[in-house]
């Protein structure tokens, strides 16, 4: 049993094997189509972000995510439109805190990254996902002051 487990668990299961050797010999024209895509939505975002206020985008060079640069909302003042409860903007991670429940706009704090007044951005999403989101940035940005 032991040597039956020890081939099963700690490889690779053969039909995972075949998949990626078919994936990698016949998927450059998928391949090819998920790359356009992404970079139709990078392009896309990118003009979308450029209306921000306080928000600005910083190209990727490769990856799929934007880092956003919001040191311009750095001690602002934030007003919660439902409860009107005010919150002052000191980091990154209380930016994305306030995003996170209010917005249900989920944004990776620059501070885990060691770059405070950043923000990290997936654009890997549904088209549909995407316009949502930038929705609600847009709200939020009309919720500040100071």
């Amino acid at each position: 049993v032991a040597h039956f487990l020890s081939q099963s668990t700690s490889n690779v299961a053969t039909p995972s094997q075949m998949a990626a050797l078919a994936a990698i010999e016949k998927g450059e024209p998928e391949l090819k189509k998920s790359v356009q895509k992404l970079n139709q939505k990078c392009q896309w975002m990118i003009s979308e972000l450029k209306k921000m206020k306080f928000i600005k985008v910083i190209p990727p060079e490769g990856a799929f995510y934007f880092w956003l640069d919001v040191r311009g909302l750095i001690g602002k003042t934030y007003r919660n439109g439902d409860s009107g409860s005010i919150k002052k903007i000191q980091s990154s991670k209380d930016l994305t805190q306030i995003l996170l429940e209010d917005y249900v706009v989920v944004l990776v704090p620059g501070e885990e990254f060691g770059s405070d007044g950043y923000v990290r951005l997936s654009f890997a999403s549904a088209e549909e996902n995407l316009k949502k989101g930038l929705t609600r940035l847009h709200e939020f940005e009309a919720r500040i002051s100071g």
